[in-house]
């Protein structure tokens, strides 16, 4: 039971968006005496991070920039720090972090804001494992479905999805009736982990790439 005028606010998927815009509403919430419910649903293990920036991905896969262009900066009483400054060692400004690092920092960033970052404010936080299979309107507010059949009413609800599955083109559509037709494997190039572990038997055989920009080296590297 919410106490009366409890604000609820449901944050559906909870990579870099959805820490970033949690981040920028603990910063609001500083100048306000209201009172707010966060829900979190986000179904991976790591928090802030999401499946491409996963921790567990291969130190192979790389940032598209260096150091010395990334800044992500911190809320306002973080002890967390800049992405540099977190190192447990000197960095060299000019090279290509890893993903999983990222995501180390991602993690450690939602981590901080979980036990602090709505500590002086009328806010509480939790986080729902689960995946929403639904949202519909209710009254003037949301309701929130999720797979295992829970479900809750919310004021508001932002949706942080990152890069949700796409219906196939034409292209990509013919490739998979092809994989289909001849036995063959399809395969995303994220989470490269699981990349990795599927093409363990693909020796000797031919693959496509579909495409020539940065994911491609990954791709490269883990095959």
């Amino acid at each position: 039971m919410q106490p009366k005028g409890t604000a609820r606010i449901a944050v559906i998927g909870f990579g870099p968006r959805g820490l970033g815009a949690l981040e920028a509403l603990s910063q609001r919430l500083k100048s306000t005496d209201r009172r707010v419910q966060i829900d979190i649903y986000e179904p991976g293990p790591y928090p802030g991070a999401g499946p491409n920036f996963a921790p567990s991905e291969p130190a192979y896969c790389l940032l598209n920039i260096p150091y010395r262009d990334i800044a992500i900066r911190p809320p306002q009483g973080t002890t967390v720090g800049r992405f540099a400054e977190w190192q447990d060692q000197p960095i060299d400004p000019d090279s290509f972090p890893s993903r999983a690092d990222m995501g180390r920092y991602l993690n450690a960033r939602w981590d901080d804001l979980f036990a602090q970052g709505f500590k002086k404010t009328g806010a509480t936080l939790r986080l729902i494992p689960a995946q929403v299979s639904r949202i519909s309107r209710k009254g003037s507010g949301w309701r929130v479905e999720s797979k295992s059949g829970a479900e809750a009413v919310y004021n508001e609800v932002l949706l942080t999805l990152g890069q949700p599955p796409v219906e196939a083109d034409a292209q990509w559509a013919g490739w998979q009736d092809h994989a289909a037709q001849t036995k063959a494997e399809v395969a995303q190039a994220y989470p490269a982990a699981a990349l990795a572990e599927q093409a363990a038997g693909w020796q000797g055989k031919q693959v496509a790439i579909r495409g020539l920009g940065l994911s491609t080296y990954d791709v490269l590297r883990s095959l």
